[in-house]
């Protein structure tokens, strides 16, 4: 297995790597191949994975404009923050998408766990929102702590909603491998 791409290209990857394969595995014949039987779940599943992607980046984006605040000894989050508005403007459009995506019977708690962590994580923003505003040092820690663990419920269902075999996951590593210097090194297989 190679962890870097090939040496003479300056750390980019090959026109030829395997890099640039990566197959759309949200589709609903990726996800059928992936073990699903029912087509209906397949296509709810095709739609809800961008949905959790932008979930999964929402809680990062949140958790990052907290542990900033909370590092440098702010007293308040400076929400003006271009990450802080473009989570919420995600998080919005999400939601909506969320509430307009129908799911088929096998999938309804899938789709209401889903709900509840958009949800969860609007609560957080918005008591990150409100933060300032709180008169008193105590005040600020509570709803800190609240906003902790918001997001903490929410990364719990975020864990509790993967799908891995129809590409929904917290994190994908299925590609994190580069394969230049095995597709260099006398015709070898890919690594994936």
């Amino acid at each position: 297995m190679t962890s870097a791409p090939a040496p003479g290209n300056g750390g980019i990857h090959d026109a030829q790597c395997g890099i640039w394969d990566i197959p759309d595995a949200s589709q609903v014949d990726v996800i059928l191949d992936g073990g699903y039987r029912d087509e209906a779940v397949a296509s709810y599943l095709a739609h809800a994975s961008p949905l959790y992607n932008v979930l999964s980046r929402v809680l990062a984006q949140l958790s990052g404009v907290l542990l900033l605040a909370m590092t440098r000894g702010h007293r308040d989050l400076s929400l003006d923050h271009a990450i802080y508005t473009t989570a919420v403007e995600q998080l919005a459009e999400a939601r909506d998408r969320l509430r307009a995506l129908k799911s088929p019977p096998a999938a309804v708690r899938h789709h209401a766990a889903l709900q509840e962590l958009a949800a969860c994580l609007a609560d957080a923003a918005k008591t990150m929102d409100s933060l300032s505003a709180l008169v008193g040092q105590h005040a600020r820690d509570d709803a800190r702590h609240d906003i902790i663990r918001k997001l903490h419920v929410a990364q719990r269902l975020l864990i509790a909603t993967a799908e891995p075999d129809a590409n929904i996951t917290p994190v994908d590593f299925s590609h994190a491998c580069c394969t230049c210097g095995a597709s260099h090194a006398g015709g070898a297989a890919k690594n994936t």
